[in-house]
């Protein structure tokens, strides 16, 4: 008898694990609602720090393979029309844009925000823009990083909610294992 249970138990388990990996993970907003990234270009600072330069090919490689969409990643100043402004761009400094400051003992605090037409991604210098990339994609287009050799990217549309608005600052310097 208690070998059937357990039996039935791991059918039920594996049933649910099943159907879980089944669920199509689109977000409510992505029906067209708010700003379409694919359509976007990505606009970094005259100078970008290393940091920048990787969080625009990281974001740019991800929105190529969920949307199919060739990202342009233009300097400050060359941009026309909506943007991503990814660092410390002067656009963001005049909008406002701010990242948080308290308790970012190492330089890795992050914000990403929809202001108008545009999306600011930006952060401390140490890490803190590439966090805001990794954020957006993980947190508001569904693309799940497993561990180093796995992810799931989804295919179709990069739409994000325009009043998006989220920021942080890491709990601890290391998260690898």
């Amino acid at each position: 008898m208690q070998n059937i249970t357990k039996r039935i138990i791991r059918i039920l388990c594996a049933c649910i694990l099943f159907l879980s990996l089944l669920v199509i993970r689109t977000p409510v907003w992505a029906d067209g609602e708010g700003l379409d990234l694919s359509q976007m270009q990505i606009v970094v600072p005259a100078q970008q720090t290393a940091v920048e330069k990787t969080a625009a090919s990281e974001l740019r490689k991800y929105l190529f393979n969920m949307t199919g969409a060739s990202i342009r990643i233009v300097t400050e100043g060359e941009n026309q029309g909506p943007g991503i402004y990814l660092g410390n761009t002067k656009y963001a400094a005049q909008k406002g844009i701010v990242y948080p400051t308290e308790g970012d003992t190492m330089g890795e605090a992050w914000t990403i925000q929809a202001v108008g037409e545009d999306l600011f991604l930006c952060g401390a210098p140490t890490r803190g823009p590439l966090y805001a990339v990794y954020h957006l994609l993980e947190d508001v287009l569904g693309v799940r990083f497993w561990n180093i050799w796995e992810e799931e990217i989804p295919f179709g549309s990069a739409v994000v909610p325009s009043d998006y608005s989220s920021s942080g600052v890491p709990a601890m310097e290391f998260r690898e294992i």
